[in-house]
């Protein structure tokens, strides 16, 4: 099952836009890390404010073999 990542437009009081992108409950910031297969991003909680580690797959890096498990 795959989450999609949401993309959301924000206007801050001071008038400038800023975008975010969401996956689940967390807000996707800064790059930790690049793999062959993909990427590690900071995820912060909107609720909680918890810190945690995403990794984002990309799925045309994966065998066949992997895809149909």
């Amino acid at each position: 099952m795959s989450r999609e990542v949401q993309k959301e437009n924000a206007t801050p009081s001071t008038g400038t836009t800023e975008g975010h992108q969401y996956v689940g409950p967390y807000r996707l910031e800064r790059t930790l890390g690049k793999g062959q297969t993909g990427l590690v991003k900071l995820g912060v909680h909107c609720v909680l404010g918890k810190k945690v580690a995403i990794k984002i797959i990309n799925r045309e890096k994966l065998s066949e073999s992997v895809l149909m498990k």
